[in-house]
C-alpha cells in the first residue's frame, strides 16, 4: 500500500470541517442537560424512527435510480444511495448544497453529466411539491377542524398581534411627528411675535425727529 499525501489531506482536511460543523452546532449549548435529555429518551423509539429514516433514505435513492434510468443513465444503487448520505451531510455544512454535491458525486462515479443529474434533482422536487399540494389538500378535506384551528392560532390569531403592534407603532410615529411639527410652529409664531415686538420698539415714530 503507498501512501497518497493528497488523499490523506483530504481526509485529514475533511475531518477538520466536520469537526468546525460541529463545534458551531454545540457552540453556547448546555451539554450537561443534553446528556441528562439523551438518558432520559426511550431508546426503542428512537431505533424505529432511525430505521425509519433509513428507509427513507433508500427509497429515495431507489427513486433517483429510477429516474436516471428514464433519461438512459444506468447508475448503481450504491452509488446513488451513498450520493444521498453525502448530500445531506453537505446540507449540514451549507443548506441546499446537497442537491449539487450528490450531482458532483453521481458525475465522479458514474460518470453522469452534471446537466443530466440536475434535472432529476430538478424533477425530484416538482413531485415533492405535487405530493405536498395532494397531502395538504387531503388534509384540509378530511381534518379541517383540526387544521383550521391550527391555523386560527398559529396564523390567524399572531397576523392580528403584529398587525395590531404595527399600528401602534405608526401611531407613535405619527404622534412624534404631529408634536415635532407643532412645536416648531408654536416656535415660529413665537419668534414671529418677537420680530414683531422688536420692530415696533426699534423703528422711531414719524414726529420723533421733529421733537
Amino acid at each position: 500500500m503507498t501512501f497518497d499525501l493528497k488523499t490523506a489531506l483530504k481526509y485529514i482536511i475533511l475531518f477538520l470541517i466536520g469537526v468546525g460543523v460541529l463545534y458551531l452546532a454545540f457552540r453556547g449549548q448546555d451539554l450537561g442537560k443534553i446528556w441528562e435529555e439523551i438518558k432520559g429518551a426511550d431508546f426503542f423509539w428512537v431505533i424505529v424512527s432511525s430505521f425509519a429514516v433509513w428507509i427513507a433514505h433508500v427509497l429515495r435513492a431507489l427513486r433517483w435510480q429510477m429516474l436516471y434510468r428514464s433519461i438512459q443513465y444506468n447508475v448503481g444503487f450504491w452509488n446513488a444511495y451513498h450520493a444521498v448520505i453525502i448530500g445531506y451531510l453537505a446540507n449540514l455544512a451549507l443548506p441546499r448544497f446537497g442537491e449539487i454535491g450528490r450531482c458532483s458525486v453521481i458525475n465522479k462515479a458514474e460518470k453522469v453529466p452534471m446537466f443530466a443529474s440536475i434535472g432529476t434533482v430538478i424533477t425530484e422536487r416538482l413531485f415533492d411539491v405535487l405530493v405536498l399540494l395532494l397531502t395538504s389538500m387531503a388534509m384540509l378535506v378530511f381534518q379541517y377542524d383540526i387544521v383550521s384551528d391550527f391555523l386560527y392560532d398559529t396564523l390567524y390569531l399572531n397576523l392580528v398581534k403584529k398587525i395590531k403592534r404595527h399600528q401602534l407603532f405608526v401611531a407613535a410615529c405619527n404622534w412624534h411627528c404631529n408634536c415635532f411639527i407643532n412645536c416648531n410652529c408654536h416656535l415660529f409664531a413665537a419668534s414671529e411675535i418677537q420680530s414683531e415686538i422688536s420692530t415696533d420698539f426699534c423703528e422711531p415714530s414719524p414726529g420723533f425727529w421733529l421733537i
